[in-house]
């Protein structure tokens, strides 16, 4: 690893320890999207033909490439009993990059854990001339990776057909993010509802989050620390990795004083 990459990566571990604060915090979130806060012209329509597409406040997340270049697709953020999402339907030909996360850093970690709920709306097709797709793509230091982590055709249940309905999924993927400084999520999907159709197809993504897995046991948990604080006072372990695995070669033996 060369000197100028080490240093990058001193100095985004220090970004993200001023962030999150100099303690061992449990299951530490290092990027979450639930697109709550977010205040739009047109959430009907947020890739509009004659307007700029809406970007973000706090820039956490942006619309992928095919806005402007859709067809008929568009993407949009709704709402179902208070809660906020965001969605792509009617009609995209080809897999298209429709949403986006920000780059964030994952310097020091080796690995971190994607999670999302998803969902799946409309006529959405597995098999024939017109599967619909979605998947979720990593980037890692601005190059994406050929294979999604995320790779789902038609509707997320187990039912093939493509009938009118809605299907949910929650998904949870282990990513090796050793050697890398920065991590950015893409969205790609392909909607095959002719000419965006009245029956629309859609994808919809919510509560979007990444989280360190340093001891790689796929879960976050309190195992998994970003810091350590030095309290000699708290003998106590919450981890099997908090615990010595061999004995201190500079501390003799000694029996007490009787």
């Amino acid at each position: 690893m060369s000197i100028m990459n080490t240093l990058l990566r001193l100095f985004a571990l220090l970004t993200l320890f001023s962030t999150l604060g100099m303690s061992s915090a449990s299951a530490q979130i290092i990027y979450s999207e639930d697109f709550e806060n977010e205040s739009p012209a047109n959430a009907g329509n947020i890739c509009p033909n004659n307007g700029p597409a809406y970007s973000p406040p706090d820039e956490n997340w942006s619309i992928g490439s095919a806005c402007p270049n859709q067809d008929n697709g568009r993407p949009f953020l709704g709402t179902s009993n208070g809660n906020s999402f965001f969605g792509i339907k009617k009609e995209y030909d080809v897999l298209s990059e429709v949403w986006k996360s920000k780059a964030f850093s994952v310097a020091f970690l080796d690995e971190v854990i994607v999670s999302l709920d998803a969902a799946g709306k409309g006529g959405l097709e597995s098999s024939g001339g017109n599967v619909d797709r979605f998947q979720i793509f990593i980037e890692l230091d601005g190059v994406e990776q050929p294979n999604a982590i995320v790779n789902e055709v038609g509707h997320f249940d187990d039912d093939p057909s493509n009938t009118n309905r809605q299907s949910n999924a929650s998904f949870a993927e282990g990513v090796d993010v050793s050697n890398a400084l920065t991590l950015r999520l893409i969205l790609k999907v392909v909607i095959s509802s002719f000419g965006g159709g009245n029956n629309l197809e859609a994808y919809f993504i919510d509560d979007v989050s990444v989280c360190g897995d340093n001891d790689a046991d796929e879960s976050c948990d309190e195992c998994d620390e970003l810091a350590f604080v030095g309290d000699l006072s708290n003998y106590t372990v919450q981890c099997m990795s908090d615990l010595p695995t061999e004995c201190d070669p500079n501390v003799a033996s000694n029996r007490g004083v009787v």
